[in-house]
């Protein structure tokens, strides 16, 4: 199953092997959105585009705002 949703700055998402990704930042080009800058817990950063990031199989998950916003 791929993702449906829209990639959101902070939002953490899980994949089927049960490793976790952060949205650290958007990309947009000629105002589209185009990119998408994801984090694994080690802190390293990764450009992937749009297209592939739609093809993931992730599960957003869900933390308190509290937390969201400590992160």
């Amino acid at each position: 199953m791929a993702t449906d949703q829209k990639p959101i700055t902070g939002d953490w998402y899980a994949n089927t092997d049960g490793k976790f990704i952060r949205i650290w930042g958007l990309v947009y080009q000629q105002d589209q959105l185009s990119r998408v800058v994801i984090q694994r817990l080690s802190g390293k950063r990764y450009h992937i585009r749009l297209a592939n990031w739609l093809k993931l199989d992730l599960v957003r998950y869900p933390l308190p705002e509290e937390k969201r916003n400590a992160l």
